[in-house]
C-alpha cells in the first residue's frame, strides 16, 4: 500500500529536538514554551511519520 523509507538523519534529529524540547517544556524547565509542549510533541510525531512516508524528507 505505502512504500516506506527510513527517515534521513536530519529529519530524525529534528523530530528528536522537537520531542525533547516538548518534554522539557512540559516539565517546566522552559516556562515560555510550556503552553506549546503538547503541540511540540505532536509536531515531532507527525514529522517522523511524514519522513517515513515520503522519500526525500
Amino acid at each position: 500500500m505505502f512504500r516506506l523509507s527510513p527517515p534521513r538523519k536530519v529529519s530524525w534529529f529534528a523530530a528528536l529536538v522537537f520531542l525533547v524540547v516538548g518534554v522539557v517544556a512540559y516539565m517546566g524547565y522552559l516556562p515560555f514554551l510550556s503552553g506549546w509542549a503538547f503541540w511540540l510533541v505532536v509536531i515531532s510525531a507527525v514529522w517522523l511519520l511524514l519522513a517515513t512516508l515520503l522519500n526525500n524528507l
